[in-house]
């Protein structure tokens, strides 16, 4: 718990639809099983841990991937993938239970592809997809119940700045 990531290098995972990588809070026993060996006394929630920062060295591929129950404020952010000025290609994957904001690009040209942001809505100002001064291509994305946005579509949940 409160545990965050920062890769200055290369960040791949390689899941797929059957078997994905998964990020999650050590008390989510959804995957991984009962890791801490408490039964169903424990439950997770967004922000058990903190987040994954793919810095300006960074150059990453992530796909079929699950990110669930992070984002707790470190002082850079409150969510559970943050692309900081780095160029990433984000596909087929899962953004779900943020404190925060499930994927943050900040100027980033990513490729944010596919992906589901969902459940995102802890907090009045909880997002699937926040981007600023990006030029990312964010294309066939499904946003379902996030809190806060100004998307397009007209369905709040995602933010272009």
């Amino acid at each position: 718990n409160f545990t965050s990531l920062i890769i200055a290098g290369e960040l791949e995972t390689k899941g797929d639809s059957n078997d994905p990588v998964v990020f999650t809070s050590f008390i989510d026993d959804e995957y991984g099983g009962d890791l801490n060996g408490n039964a169903t006394t424990t439950a997770p929630t967004p922000g058990d841990w903190t987040q994954i920062r793919l810095a300006d060295t960074s150059s990453s591929t992530i796909s079929n991937t699950i990110f669930r129950y992070g984002g707790r404020y470190d002082g850079s952010g409150k969510t559970l993938l943050r692309v900081d000025s780095a160029t990433s290609t984000i596909k087929d994957s899962i953004f779900e239970y943020s404190k925060d904001c499930g994927l943050e690009l900040l100027n980033s040209n990513s490729l944010v592809e596919n992906n589901i942001f969902r459940n995102n809505n802890d907090s009045s100002t909880s997002i699937g997809l926040y981007a600023q001064s990006s030029n990312a291509i964010i294309s066939g994305n499904s946003f379902i119940n996030n809190k806060a946005g100004n998307s397009p579509s007209g369905k709040n949940n995602y933010y272009l700045k």
